[in-house]
């Protein structure tokens, strides 16, 4: 398997990053002690990408020694049913669950769900002033939650985020600008990932040789998309016949993708990715989820820059 966005063990490492984060902004603020851990609770949607999610985040939080991962009493975890194959799921009793525990930090590690259902009925079940702080994966950034965060203007203050690419790639700017003029509208989530994988494939077939190459073939060939000291191939239209050729003809490219420069693992098919940290941004009655200059860097592997809520 090959694939161009990043696996949710790579996001959770930004995630896991965010409590230390928010741990010295409630320190900062007097609302947790110098050496006290923040209360967590986790709150993961039961499928794939929750539950691989909130393993994920945990075993980061172990190795970035969050204080909550070593003491059981700092951290709830509560899964919740997929609405997707259950009509009648109960929120209520994760929400009182959640709410009873008074977690500083709240991870909602769902989709649309979480943002319409949960974080609304812990808000208002929530009974004392100092309100939790949010941290939600892409799943979350979903454009109910810009209605939400307008109809309780006080909740753009307590949630980040983080999406697979920080769009700082030197083609993306090129690519949103195609991407705005063809359907007028920005890129959504993910799409830079998909137009890189659609040049990928476009030249490993070169590479191949092969008119209708088999999968065996097409795998194989997707091994010489990260060669060093030969031709970087950038993602897009332009020069693309003569990149097609060099490709077919030295076996072999540098390829440079909208989304960063996709330098894969041979032996997982995966490569890393910056991940992009977000939050609700309000402009009088409108709110975007509008991503912030700080991003966790794939190079450097650790978040740049000081990591602040919306106001």
């Amino acid at each position: 398997m090959w694939r161009t966005a990043p696996s949710d063990t790579i996001q959770a490492i930004p995630l896991a990053e965010l409590v230390l984060k928010v741990e010295g902004l409630l320190r900062d603020a007097g609302k947790l002690g110098m050496t006290e851990s923040a209360r967590i609770a986790i709150a993961a949607k039961d499928d794939a990408y929750g539950l691989g999610l909130a393993d994920a985040v945990y075993s980061q939080m172990q190795a970035q020694s969050v204080g909550a991962a070593s003491d059981s009493k700092l951290l709830l975890r509560r899964d919740y049913a997929d609405p997707a194959d259950n009509d009648n799921v109960d929120w209520d009793t994760p929400a009182t669950e959640i709410v009873n525990f008074h977690p500083h930090i709240i991870f909602g590690l769902g989709t649309n769900e979480f943002v319409t259902e949960l974080l609304t009925r812990v808000e208002e079940k929530w009974d004392t002033a100092d309100r939790p702080k949010y941290l939600l994966p892409e799943g979350g950034k979903v454009d109910e939650l810009e209605g939400i965060v307008a109809d309780r203007p006080d909740l753009s203050a307590r949630i980040l985020g983080t999406v697979p690419g920080a769009q700082l790639a030197p083609g993306y700017a090129g690519f949103a600008q195609r991407f705005g003029a063809f359907f007028n509208e920005p890129p959504g989530t993910f799409s830079e990932f998909a137009y890189d994988a659609a040049y990928l494939l476009a030249y490993a077939i070169a590479v191949s040789g092969q008119a209708h190459p088999n999968g065996t073939q097409m795998a194989d060939a997707m091994k010489h998309m990260t060669c060093k000291d030969t031709t970087v191939v950038p993602a897009g239209p332009n020069g693309f016949s003569g990149y097609f050729q060099d490709a077919a003809k030295n076996q072999c490219i540098d390829f440079d993708g909208v989304s960063g420069p996709l330098n894969f693992n041979n032996e997982t098919g995966e490569a890393s990715s910056d991940i992009a940290i977000w939050c609700p941004e309000r402009s009088g009655n409108t709110v975007t989820l509008a991503a912030q200059t700080e991003y966790y860097s794939a190079a450097a592997g650790a978040i740049q820059g000081d990591v602040t809520f919306c106001p």
